[in-house]
Order: C-alpha cells, then sequence, then structure tokens
C-alpha cells in the first residue's frame, strides 16, 4: 500500500483488514497507541478480538514469553553498569582507552555505540583506518565481546531479545496463523530488518504500507526494502491526498518559495507557506 505520506498509506492498509481472520498490525512503539485507535476509526469499529496491534518489541516478548521466564531482562541502565564493570577489569588490555582515568563519563558513550553496533549487525570493521581509530575500535571490540558473554549467561537486553525472537519465529504458531500488516516505519536498523524477513517467510500473508515521494529518501528505501522481499508483490496505490496534504508533502522541508491559500467562509484566510 503506498502513497505520499505514511499515515494515508497506512490508512489505506487497515481498511483493507478482514476481521473474520487472525490479524496482527505491527508498528514502531511510539505509534502502537494511535494505530490501534487509527483501526478502529477507519472500520467503524469499538472493539475487535481477531487483530491485535504489537511493536516488534511487544510481539517478541509475548512469543518468548516462556523462554525469558529463566532468564532476566535488563534495561540500558544496567547494560551501562555491566560495561563500567567490564572497562574497570580490562582497562590494563586497552590501546586507545588505556590513559583515561574516569571511565563513568563515557561507558554511556561506549553503550550507545556498541547498541548501534548490535542493532546494524555489523560484524567486521574496516582495517584500512588511521591508527587510533583502530586501537579505540579494537578497545570497543573487546569490551563487545565481553559484553555479549555476559548478556548470554541468564541475561537479556534488547539486542539479545531481538536476536532470540529471530530463531523462534519459524517456532510460532502465532506467526504461522496470522496476517501481517507493517507500516509506520520511517527508519528500519538491520535487526529489524532481518526480523520482518524472517517473519515473511512464515506468517500467513504480509502487507506493507509505505510513503514514495520526491527527495524523501529514507521513505524510499524502506520501500524498496519492502519490495525486495517480495518482487512480484501487489502495489496497492493510493491517490487518497486532498490539496493541502499534498502541497506538505510536496513541500515540507524544502527551499521552494510557495504558499498554499485555504478560504474559510469568506472571513478567515489561512495561508501556508513552504
Amino acid at each position: 500500500f503506498v502513497d505520499k505520506t505514511n499515515v494515508h498509506a497506512f490508512k489505506k492498509m487497515l481498511k483493507s483488514i478482514n476481521e473474520n481472520e487472525n490479524n496482527i498490525i505491527i508498528v514502531p512503539d511510539k505509534f502502537s497507541l494511535n494505530s490501534e485507535q487509527m483501526f478502529f476509526e477507519e472500520n467503524n469499529l469499538s472493539v475487535s478480538f481477531s487483530t491485535q496491534t504489537y511493536s516488534l518489541t511487544k510481539l517478541a516478548s509475548k512469543i518468548l514469553e516462556k523462554k525469558l521466564r529463566t532468564k532476566k531482562l535488563i534495561d540500558k541502565n544496567i547494560s551501562v553498569m555491566i560495561i563500567s564493570q567490564i572497562i574497570t577489569e580490562k582497562k590494563d588490555e586497552f590501546l586507545y582507552f588505556k590513559n583515561i582515568r574516569d571511565f563513568g563519563k563515557i561507558s554511556e558513550d561506549i553503550y550507545n555505540f556498541i547498541s548501534q553496533v548490535l542493532s546494524s549487525e555489523i560484524s567486521i570493521f574496516n582495517d584500512n583506518i588511521p591508527i587510533e581509530l583502530k586501537n579505540k575500535i579494537s578497545d570497543i571490540n573487546l569490551i563487545l565481546n565481553d559484553y555479549k558473554k555476559r548478556i548470554r549467561t541468564g541475561l537479556v537486553d534488547s539486542s539479545f531479545k531481538f536476536e532470540l525472537f529471530l530463531n523462534e519465529i519459524k517456532n510460532s504458531d502465532l506467526i504461522k496463523n496470522s496476517n501481517f500488516y507493517f507500516g509506520m516505519f520511517d527508519s528500519l536498523t538491520n535487526q529489524v530488518k532481518s526480523l520482518i524477513k524472517e517473519i515473511s517467510k512464515y506468517a500467513k500473508s504480509v502487507s506493507f504500507s509505505a510513503s514514495v515521494i520526491e527527495n524523501k529518501v529514507n521513505n524510499n528505501q524502506i520501500f524498496d526494502f519492502y519490495k525486495s522481499l517480495n518482487k512480484n508483490c501487489e502495489i496497492v496505490k493510493s491517490n487518497s491526498l486532498d490539496d493541502f496534504s499534498n502541497f506538505l508533502s510536496l513541500n515540507f522541508f524544502s527551499s521552494n518559495n510557495k504558499k498554499f491559500e485555504i478560504k474559510l467562509k469568506n472571513y478567515v484566510n489561512f495561508i501556508y507557506y513552504s
């Protein structure tokens, strides 16, 4: 389902959902409540027993419910504490960080970098880099490898949770018996792409909504990723934008000096500048 904005494409997709089947709507965490309300509004429903809305994080928790009972879920704060402990124990082995005395200030920065490495599924770094940068990456790899070992001994952070989820998708009856609807994503990490690919292999059916518009590179890349999962998929294009929405979609954040004028009962004029 394709439109010039994510919202319009998403609404078009929601209207296609068959309430007589089991359906799962997948959206980013920040849109989970809004998308559920949107589904009810678009289909004139007050309640639904066959359609559920999840983020990938919440779906992972549901699929892994039994497996996670014997493990301890940890948040960012605990992860930062673990990294601080690793740094203290490994400081004599560092090449770049060996002269730093107060690691408390950079533990969170290292955690943020490690999180990006894990979510992007980066396994190899380029060796053709300046020696200082190479030494820094060597130290971070040392921390990362130790962190991964500790996480896999009864602890589960967000990245490891997705890793467990990825391996469990093929065994899930919930996924096999459900139609999936993905929408409202404005960015996708490699880890999330891997999850979507795997769900697409085993779900009863999969639908995607995305926006495609000139100068919106990120959204167009998401559309291209969805399309790559099945080159023979049916692409449903929507022309649901009104004049004002179309004007915004084409000119938002652009350098064009254009204006759009709306007249309301000859009393008030609203003029929107791009």
